[in-house]
């Protein structure tokens, strides 16, 4: 399996130290790494949005994942309080209605969503 830090090692020497000396090497990894760090910070703020990048392709919000977070809803939970559930809800009750194709195997996912009262 290939390393990302050697990828990223020969990057630099292959291209950026001849043409920008004063950047190092840790410089580069984290320029090269900063792309992913924004992807999982977006997904982290559940906007339930895709994300596309220039020349990497469109980063989607997959239906298992959606129905994970309404599983994760229904239980009691420590992290998020009723007004975070509620925004919470709002959004995925959005998503799933604005991809309703993606969601049609999913049987009892519409009682669900009723009883939440948005």
């Amino acid at each position: 399996m290939i390393n990302p830090k050697d990828l990223i090692q020969e990057y630099h020497e292959t291209y950026v130290k001849e043409r920008y000396p004063d950047i190092k090497l840790n410089q580069t990894e984290t320029i090269c790494r900063y792309i992913f760090k924004f992807v999982k910070n977006k997904i982290k703020e559940g906007r339930l949005k895709n994300i596309r990048l220039k020349y990497l392709g469109i980063f989607i919000v997959f239906p298992g994942n959606v129905i994970r977070m309404i599983n994760t809803l229904e239980k009691p939970s420590i992290y998020l309080n009723d007004e975070a559930k509620f925004e919470l809800k709002k959004k995925i009750k959005k998503h799933v209605e604005n991809n309703s194709e993606k969601f049609e195997k999913y049987e009892n996912l519409n009682e669900i969503m009723n009883s939440w009262r948005i």
